[in-house]
């Protein structure tokens, strides 16, 4: 697939299309080095435009444009013979926590009610699952548990979301350490994870774009006794 990533650089895709620009960032390491090279480039423009070539006042009436072209693509062929590569994005390994929810037993009946269903996963789980407050765009879709895990799932924005919870598990270390814009300790993998008063908590999307802020709105409230 072709990419225009001076559409993308520029902000004129529509969010659909750049929604699976991003992802493909995240998946594709050839088209992660395609937009480097293209930040490269245009800095490297800039540069050569902005370096203060100073033309004589005599000269100035013949001054055309092609010195200027000539010194852009001479300071292009420096840059990309002395800049170091762009490195494509670091594979994470194994997914940080693992669900066999192939024997998933859903919420029955099927109730659009966050309350219920969180008291409903506590009783079948054991765990203490807090009532969570879903952002202003999510709507609660459902809850479902396993053999150890519960999960609560919702949608935002036409995107599913997962929030996986069970017993503390190590799982989480073989993530990436992560910061969000909230207290506590965040790692990602293939989603975001956080361990809250004895739970690990795992939150999963096909969509990677949101997920940081959604963690963020959701972890402090897993913390509450």
């Amino acid at each position: 697939m072709r990419y225009d990533w001076q559409a993308y650089l520029d902000g004129s895709l529509d969010p659909g299309q750049r929604e699976q620009y991003d992802a493909a960032l995240q998946a594709d390491p050839a088209a992660y080095a395609e937009l480097e090279a293209l930040r490269a480039l245009r800095a490297c423009i800039k540069q050569a435009v902005t370096s203060g070539v100073v033309v004589p006042r005599k000269a100035r009436r013949t001054f055309r444009l092609v010195p200027l072209v000539a010194v852009a693509v001479a300071a292009l062929a420096v840059a990309i013979a002395v800049l170091p590569r762009p490195e494509p994005p670091v594979a994470l390994g194994p997914d940080s926590m693992r669900f066999d929810t192939s024997a998933a037993v859903e919420m029955s009946p099927r109730t659009a009610n966050l309350a219920a269903s969180t008291a409903w996963l506590q009783k079948q789980t054991g765990f203490e699952v807090p009532a969570l407050a879903l952002g202003k765009r999510a709507q609660f879709k459902g809850a479902m548990y396993g053999d150890g895990w519960g999960c609560i799932y919702f949608e935002e924005d036409g995107q599913m979301y997962h929030l996986y919870v069970r017993k503390e598990a190590p799982q989480l270390e073989t993530g990436m350490r992560i910061r969000l814009d909230c207290e506590g300790e965040f790692f990602e993998g293939k989603g975001i994870g956080w361990r809250a008063n004895g739970l690990s908590y795992y939150l999963k999307s096909k969509a990677s774009r949101n997920l940081k802020r959604i963690a963020a709105h959701i972890a402090p409230q897993t913390s509450r006794a």
